[in-house]
């Protein structure tokens, strides 16, 4: 129970406990960010202790030796996923941008938690950035529920593993389809048997002769890319040449047009002395800066000059490149070697497509039956039977709460985990606190997912009297489902009878008091010195 006035901070310290794991509470007050206050706590999954630090937007977790275990910061790529690991939380959707991705923590403790400012005008706004995952309250509640489990979801992330798979092989076999056309638009059948012993001698001299112009041309490649690199090195060279004389040439001529003693420096306020001897420097500087210009112009003409012989010199191999095509034009009857060779040369380009499209084939056959087999999981984990056991359940349980409450549902709302509470004034609240706690013990006796503690802030509002008020803190310490945490904020707890631990914060708007600041920052300063990789010393 967190018990205590209002501005005391009793709400704060509710927020920051699924706030710890990144799950933003829908409202946070400005001052608590401004504050950038760090969090630690401390939790148990299946009997194991772990702690984790939220610092900012940087995140710790350690095991209950206090040895650090990870750190991340990205909520999506990072958090996010180690959350979903820890606490088993399988479930993967796909959001705005058609991305599958494991949603972040306030998907997990959804159900579990009901903010002040939102959750009790509408039952899924108590957390920040929801609409992330469009359409989410289905797949979260089905989960959630049990209604599909854990399996079903596992399935489907399978299957769209499998699509995605099949969808870019596909696209590689249509871009392989559309070069294959371009390819064969406008080609000769292929006719030319090839017989490479009616050119053997001439074939020899054709592969001499290109593997020795293969190496004369890669040389020369290599010296013209060398020339290209110092060309483009000297014209920046000269570019900023250029710019520092244009600069020192403007200094020298205000220098010489101005009358004062000394020049005060606009950026930093130092005085220089408009004499002799610093005319004199700038316009040394200027001088030296010509004399670089100079120079590296007549270095850029030779590398130029250097290039256009290195070009020239591919010219002389024009000989040896006729004597290949005369190679090439000589005939065997009706049979000339340059239309053997390309026949041959089309033959295995036809053969080596053929080849990767059956790659291809093959992988989207494989990803295709993968596929089927995610689907027959889905099927077989999708049970009408077991769908109409758990909404009777639920069913059950919101008539019974709502009696309890004072409220009542229409037929629809007992159809659906997810039916639209449209109550108002005081009816509201008590309406989502009987929703909810029907949905909470369906998901105790049916979830495969986690259970997580349920908190419930300030669930006294909209100006309920006293009978009422005192219905609802009793429902809820009576109801709690086995098993489960519960959390409660409140003012007042109008009679009830509450024997569990309490949290009474006093100070007006300091959650933190001051006479604890000190055993407080030295236990969590090692803890967030290791967060930040900084095992020694004091924390800055």
């Amino acid at each position: 129970m967190v018990f205590g006035e209002n501005d005391t901070g009793k709400s704060h310290l509710i927020k920051s406990i699924y706030g710890a794991f990144g799950a933003d509470a829908s409202v946070v007050n400005e001052k608590w960010i401004k504050a950038s206050v760090a969090t630690m706590l401390e939790f148990s999954v299946d009997g194991a202790i772990y702690s984790i630090i939220r610092f900012d937007n940087q995140f710790a977790l350690f095991d209950a030796a206090d040895d650090l275990i990870w750190t991340g910061t990205s909520l999506m790529k990072e958090v996010g996923p180690k959350i979903a690991e820890l606490l088993d939380f399988t479930i993967q959707l796909t959001t705005k941008s058609n991305d599958l991705v494991v949603p972040p923590p306030q998907f997990c403790f959804l159900p579990f938690y009901q903010d002040q400012d939102r959750g009790w005008d509408d039952s899924w706004s108590s957390f920040k950035s929801l609409a992330m995952i469009p359409n989410f309250k289905k797949s979260i509640l089905e989960y959630h529920t049990g209604i599909r489990p854990r399996e079903y979801y596992s399935a489907q992330a399978q299957r769209a593993d499998a699509q995605r798979e099949q969808n870019e092989l596909k696209a590689e076999r249509r871009a392989l389809d559309r070069a294959t056309v371009r390819l064969r638009n406008g080609r000769s059948p292929v006719t030319t048997t090839f017989s490479p012993e009616l050119f053997g001698s001439q074939i020899e001299q054709l592969l001499a002769e290109l593997n020795e112009l293969r190496t004369i041309y890669e040389g020369v490649k290599h010296k013209i890319s060398e020339l290209q690199s110092r060309r483009a090195v000297l014209v920046e060279e000269i570019e900023i040449a250029r710019t520092a004389l244009a600069e020192l040439d403007a200094d020298v001529k205000f220098t010489q047009n101005l009358s004062d003693a000394q020049v005060i420096c606009p950026t930093c306020n130092t005085v220089h002395e408009n004499d002799f001897a610093n005319r004199f420097n700038l316009i040394s500087d200027a001088d030296a800066c010509r004399g670089f210009l100079a120079s590296a112009r007549h270095s850029l003409v030779e590398v130029e000059a250097d290039i256009a012989r290195q070009m020239q010199s591919l010219h002389s191999y024009d000989d040896r490149i006729k004597r290949i095509d005369a190679l090439l034009e000589e005939r065997r009857g009706e049979v000339k070697l340059r239309d053997m060779l390309k026949d041959e040369s089309e033959r295995v380009v036809d053969a080596t497509i053929a080849a990767e499209r059956a790659v291809i084939d093959e992988g989207i056959i494989k990803w295709q039956a993968r596929e089927d087999e995610a689907l027959k999981t889905m099927k077989a984990h999708s049970s009408a039977k077991r769908k109409a056991e758990i909404v009777a359940f639920y069913t059950k349980k919101l008539s019974a709460f709502a009696v309890e409450l004072g409220v009542t549902f229409g037929a629809a709302a007992k159809k659906s985990v997810s039916p639209k509470i449209n109550e108002t004034g005081s009816y509201g609240p008590r309406a989502i606190l009987a929703y909810h706690f029907a949905l909470l013990h369906t998901i105790r006796e049916f979830t495969t997912s986690c259970l997580c503690p349920i908190i419930l802030d300030t669930p006294l509002q909209q100006d309920q009297d006293d009978t009422n008020a005192a219905a609802i803190i009793g429902f809820a310490l009576k109801n709690r489902p086995r098993d489960m945490q519960l959390v409660l904020g409140t003012v007042s707890l109008h009679g009830a009878e509450y024997g569990g631990h309490v949290i009474n914060p006093l100070v007006k708007e300091s959650l933190l008091r001051s006479e604890e600041f000190d055993t407080v920052n030295t236990y969590m300063r090692p803890f967030i010195n290791k967060m930040l990789g900084q095992d020694q010393g004091e924390l800055i």
